[in-house]
């Protein structure tokens, strides 16, 4: 449709998507031609932590907990790592 000439919010409208799909699917077939319709691998954000930052986590939570704790918590795991976030070490 765009090579006879159509414009992005028409063609949005005759395949029944949204005009943001319409046009990065456009541009990408551009760019790319059949390759920019294949668009795997290019959702959500980037992880901020990797694999072995969970494995740490863990070998935290294996270990005996102070003497103060039944167990550990988010709060002491993150102040003994330091580079992960609290709510990251409640999630692992």
């Amino acid at each position: 449709m765009a090579a006879d000439g159509a414009a992005t919010r028409p063609i949005a409208r005759e395949v029944g998507c949204a005009i943001r799909i319409a046009s990065k699917s456009r541009m990408g077939y551009a760019r790319d031609r059949l390759a920019g319709f294949d668009d795997t691998g290019n959702r959500g954000a980037v992880p901020k932590y990797r694999p072995e930052t969970g494995r740490r986590i863990l070998v935290l939570l294996d270990m005996k907990a102070p003497e103060s704790y039944a167990n550990g918590t988010g709060p002491r795991i993150a102040r003994t790592l330091c580079d992960v976030h609290e709510q990251y070490a409640w999630r692992s």
